[in-house]
């Protein structure tokens, strides 16, 4: 099976030449590019053999009318976008996003038709207080995260990106890839085991947080981690492209 690898850009590159440019070396089948969304655009063209996704969608799927500020995902389609991050600790943490407006969002990607990937995180206060709280801490972001969506079909993508190993310098200190793995297993379980709520959707599920080339292939032995979301790297094609390679051969 081949695993999915997500480029999260951030809020990179400075310019679209250089934004084009990097799409254009990253663009590899099996990998999602995430760039700042002005970009979306112009690399509508350029992305051909992977995908092309958004870092946020708002809660309002329309195409038109008085929503002023709005990112519509059903806009967004229109302009080849297939994947939305949403919920990423960065945005729960410096815009206020609440679960309650994740739980929105995410319905309104569905309805689009777009694929929204929840991320889900411990912060390092949590996971001191030992696994179990971790477990729990994560567990109830998910539930309250796909709230609005119980009984439904389509595919989710739930990316576990515990916040104390999410990196923006470099430095970070990934989680241990037996831990990461239990996680993601324990989501993929819990969402399995309430057969009424989410029996209907196919789960993926994707670690985050100080993915490289030194310790990818560490998580890749782990049969529950389906991809990667990586950060920092994405921005340096050719040590994700190495990644890719390390992934998918």
């Amino acid at each position: 099976m081949k695993h999915l690898v997500i480029a999260n850009w951030k809020m990179n590159p400075m310019s679209l030449k250089e934004a084009i440019s990097l799409a254009k070396e990253e663009d590899k089948k099996d990998v999602v590019i995430i760039p700042p969304t002005p970009y979306i655009p112009a690399l509508q063209t350029v992305v051909k053999k992977g995908s092309l996704g958004v870092q946020d969608v708002d809660p309002i799927n329309a195409v038109n009318g008085p929503y002023t500020s709005a990112l519509s995902p059903a806009f967004l389609k229109k302009f080849g976008v297939r994947y939305t991050i949403i919920g990423h600790s960065e945005a729960r943490a410096n815009l206020g996003e609440s679960d309650a407006i994740i739980a929105h969002k995410i319905k309104s990607a569905l309805d689009a038709g777009i694929i929204p990937i929840l991320c889900v995180g411990e912060t390092k206060e949590v996971r001191d207080m030992g696994y179990t709280k971790a477990r729990e801490f994560v567990l109830d972001q998910l539930e309250r995260g796909l709230d609005l969506i119980k009984g439904g079909v389509g595919k989710i993508i739930i990316a576990y990106e515990p916040v104390w190993a999410i990196s923006t310098n470099n430095e970070g200190v990934a989680d241990d890839s037996e831990g990461a793995g239990e996680m993601i297993q324990n989501i993929k379980a819990h969402l399995s085991s309430s057969m009424k709520l989410w029996a209907q959707y196919k789960i993926i599920g994707v670690y985050g947080g100080s993915v490289g080339v030194n310790n990818v292939g560490v998580f890749l032995k782990e049969r529950s981690i389906d991809g990667f979301l990586v950060g920092s790297a994405s921005l340096r094609s050719k040590e994700f492209l190495r990644i890719v390679e390390i992934v998918n051969g």
